[in-house]
C-alpha cells in the first residue's frame, strides 16, 4: 500500500485495467471508431447531424471533437469546429430571421451552429 492523489489513483486503476474507459466501458454509447469518424467528420456533417447520427448530444459530439473526452481514442482533435454552411443554408437562416418570430440563438440550435455564426451569416460577414 502506498500513499498516491486521487489523480494518481485514478490513472494506476486505468493502467491495471481496474476502471475500464473508452469504448471498454459497460456505459460507453460510441466506439472508437465512431469517435474517429466524428473527429474527421468526412461527410462535413453539422454537431445536430453528427449528434442525431450517434444517438448522443451535441455537447457530446462538441466535446469529442475538442478533444475534451475520449481522448484515449486518437484521431485529429481540432479547435471549436463549425460545420460547412451551404448556400441553401445560408438562405434559410436569412429567411427566416427576416420573416421575424425566431432569434438567431434558435437558429444556431436548428442548424447546429455557434450564435456567432449565425450573426455572421445574417449580417452576410460569413
Amino acid at each position: 500500500m502506498e500513499w498516491a492523489t486521487s489523480s494518481e489513483n485514478q490513472k494506476h486503476a486505468v493502467e491495471t485495467g481496474l476502471h475500464k474507459s473508452g469504448e471498454d466501458s459497460p456505459e460507453a454509447k460510441l466506439t472508437n471508431e465512431q469517435i474517429l469518424y466524428i473527429r474527421e467528420n468526412p461527410d462535413g456533417l453539422n454537431l445536430k447531424q453528427l449528434a442525431e447520427k450517434f444517438g448522443v448530444d451535441q455537447t457530446a459530439i462538441s466535446l469529442i471533437q475538442l478533444g475534451k473526452t475520449w481522448k484515449q481514442a486518437g484521431g485529429t482533435i481540432r479547435g471549436k469546429i463549425e460545420p460547412h454552411v451551404t448556400d441553401e443554408m445560408r438562405a434559410q437562416i436569412v429567411a427566416r430571421y427576416k420573416a421575424g418570430g425566431i432569434t438567431m440563438r434558435e437558429l444556431a440550435k436548428q442548424f447546429g451552429f455557434s450564435l456567432k455564426t449565425v450573426w455572421k451569416i445574417i449580417h452576410e460577414l460569413d
